[in-house]
């Protein structure tokens, strides 16, 4: 399967039109590719022409309305990046999971202080299982090895995680944490990152590459970087994701993270328990 990383710089836009021209052209950034995954809050993009967060909200079921007509003129599995929109009573961070034929939407289940505190938004609840190996956890959710983990016991061999990061600090916690994934599960992870700025909050800044990253094992690369694209710069990273080398590198290495997993081992040693 050949996999994207889309590095999505923010551009000055005067139209709805330009917004949705964007994600067109990102989209071709990412040419045959059969997975494109997409950053978390690119939406945010639309608060230079729009006058306020609710009024981004209300863009949420066009833009992935859009997603899926491009994945099925494509055939891809988009993973939408990630957007505020209305769950019920709650602002929620959803992550549209696109197939030609199915939308699925994963909350994000951990805010950081900022979205709660200043951008209102409160957590989702639960899990997708993984579509055809395939799964998402949004930026600050991939920092929390109990996800991915529980994914990787439904399946999962892909893991998109769409990510805005303000920071270098805040960068390299989220691409730290996805290599951290990759070897624990032994599976592929693909990190994307939104750059540049609005000029203003809640997007004074926002820095970092995109990448797709494998197990720190043979036959994949010492780096464990599959494809990366430049630092701050709109572009995608593209590689093949080769299954049937990741199930073999699992048995065939001197480390065996996946198999040799045993919560029952790790537990104090004295009478405390």
């Amino acid at each position: 399967m050949r996999a994207a990383a889309i590095n999505w710089k923010i551009r000055p836009i005067i139209s709805l039109l330009d917004f949705f021209n964007h994600i067109d052209e990102v989209l071709r950034l990412a040419g045959d590719a059969q997975l494109i995954v997409l950053p978390e809050f690119f939406s945010l993009e639309l608060l230079q022409i729009l006058p306020d967060q609710d009024s981004v909200v209300q863009q949420f079921i066009p833009i992935v309305e859009h997603l899926q007509r491009a994945s099925v003129n494509s055939g891809a599995t988009i993973i939408g990046g990630s957007h505020l929109a209305r769950v019920g009573p709650t602002l929620q961070n959803l992550c549209p999971i696109v197939t030609p034929g199915d939308i699925i939407l994963q909350p994000k289940l951990k805010m950081t202080v900022f979205e709660k505190d200043e951008m209102g938004c409160r957590p989702g609840t639960g899990f997708k299982r993984p579509i055809k190996g395939i799964s998402s956890l949004t930026c600050y959710d991939a920092e929390f090895p109990e996800a991915a983990r529980l994914l990787a016991e439904e399946g999962l061999t892909a893991l998109a995680v769409p990510a805005f990061t303000e920071t270098l600090r805040g960068f390299q916690r989220v691409r730290w944490s996805c290599l951290a994934r990759a070897i624990e599960n032994q599976n592929f992870v693909i990190h994307s990152s939104l750059v540049g700025s609005i000029g203003k909050e809640p997007i004074p800044n926002a820095v970092g590459t995109s990448a797709i990253i494998s197990p720190c094992l043979e036959p994949f690369p010492e780096s464990a970087i599959l494809a990366e694209t430049a630092m701050n710069e709109e572009g995608a990273a593209i590689a093949d994701l080769d299954f049937e080398a990741l199930a073999v590198a699992k048995t065939s290495n001197d480390v065996r993270n996946w198999a040799d997993r045993d919560p029952s081992c790790w537990k104090f040693a004295d009478s405390r328990g």
